[in-house]
C-alpha cells in the first residue's frame, strides 16, 4: 500500500493521484513499470493534521532520523521527534495491523525482505504470537528502528 503525502514546500506535485503513478510510469523508473499496489489519497503524515494512521505507526516504531531539515522547508507544525522525515520512509506492519518496524526513507524494499519473509512464516492464527514476539523470532532483523504495540488500529483509508 502506498499513500501520498507532500512533506516539502519546495516539493509540491499539482494535480491529481494518477500523476504520481504516471510520474513513475513513464519517468522514475520509467519503461512502463507499472507498480502493483493500491495508492491512497494523499493525507497529512504529520503536523497537527496528521491522519490518525500515522499518528499511530509513528507511535509504534521509533524515528530512523535524529535531525529535521530546516523549518523552512517543511510544510507543517508542530515538529515532533517522531516525524516521518522525508518521502519513502516505510513502515512494516504485521497482518494483525501491528507496526514491526520503522525503515529509514534510504531503506531499499530489498533490505526489509528478511523481515517480510520472517513476519509471512509466523502462524497468524496463533493468539500468542504479538508484535513483542517477532523480536524472539532469530531471523527477524531487529535494529533500534523497530517497535510495538499492544492494540490494533481499527481507523482505515477512505
Amino acid at each position: 500500500m502506498a499513500v501520498w503525502s507532500l512533506l516539502l514546500t519546495a516539493v509540491t506535485l499539482l494535480g491529481p493521484a494518477v500523476e504520481i503513478l504516471n510520474g513513475i510510469r513513464y519517468v522514475r523508473p520509467g519503461g512502463d513499470f507499472q507498480p502493483n499496489i493500491t495508492l491512497f489519497r494523499k493525507v497529512d503524515v504529520n503536523g497537527a493534521k496528521e491522519h490518525p494512521l500515522f499518528a499511530y505507526l509513528k507511535r509504534s516504531c521509533p524515528t530512523t532520523r535524529d535531525f529535521f531539515m530546516p523549518s523552512s522547508r517543511l510544510d507543517y507544525s508542530p515538529m515532533r521527534n517522531s516525524d516521518v522525515r522525508w518521502n519513502f520512509e516505510k513502515f512494516l506492519v504485521n497482518r494483525k495491523g501491528k507496526p514491526v518496524k520503522r525503515y529509514d526513507a534510504s531503506s531499499r524494499v530489498s533490505d526489509m525482505r528478511e523481515d517480510i519473509e520472517s513476519l509471512i512464516s509466523l502462524d497468524v492464527n496463533d493468539p500468542n504470537i504479538g508484535a513483542r514476539d517477532l523480536y524472539d523470532t532469530p531471523n527477524l532483523n531487529r535494529s533500534k528502528h523497530g517497535g510495538d504495540l499492544e492494540k490494533r488500529f481499527e481507523t482505515q483509508l477512505d
